[in-house]
């Protein structure tokens, strides 16, 4: 079992993903990441490199992720998408977010959130160029909330999958 563990004013330079993986029978519980730069970019010669999103976070429950900014950088990898992606994830707050999707033009979300429940989405931001700034997906995914958010730079400040209910997101008070 991982739990209560506090990453903290981290600068990193990634070829790769950021990997927070817990495990379907032992989810990693109450982590935090705050201050957190990372810079992406690909290494294309070995072929191994499989990154769709700057940090993936799955099995994780009470997950905290405060003041993250991601940047894409050359090379690039044509297989990039979004900046964050969230599954599996039970009670999540997201503060202070500034990030983008790897390509603006793919109409990829800079955040995704699937299967998420109980999720606070507040004081985040897009980068110059976003279209959408969340995708929310997933039978699972309820009870989340977008809050304070400066939205005003993309064209769909959220948007909903056909499997996620009705009312599953709500939001106020964004920019």
């Amino acid at each position: 079992i991982i739990r209560h563990v506090i990453l903290r004013n981290i600068i990193a330079h990634g070829q790769g993903s950021c990997l927070i993986l817990g495990h379907p029978n032992s989810w990693l519980d109450d982590v935090s990441l705050e201050n957190i730069k990372l810079y992406q970019s690909t290494d294309n010669t070995p072929g191994y490199d499989k990154s769709v999103h700057a940090m993936y976070f799955r099995y994780a429950k009470n997950l905290k992720v405060k003041d993250v900014q991601v940047q894409w950088e050359k090379p690039e990898s044509p297989k990039w998408q979004s900046a964050m992606y969230f599954q599996d994830i039970k009670g999540l707050k997201l503060e202070g977010f500034s990030g983008a999707p790897a390509k603006a033009e793919s109409g990829d979300p800079a955040v995704v959130l699937d299967q998420v429940e109980d999720a606070n989405i507040v004081d985040s931001t897009t980068q110059p160029g976003t279209k959408s700034f969340l995708r929310v997906e997933g039978a699972k995914s309820q009870n989340i909330y977008l809050h304070g958010n400066e939205l005003h730079v993309v064209q769909t400040p959220y948007q909903t999958d056909k499997d996620v209910k009705a009312g599953a997101v709500k939001a106020t008070d964004n920019y």
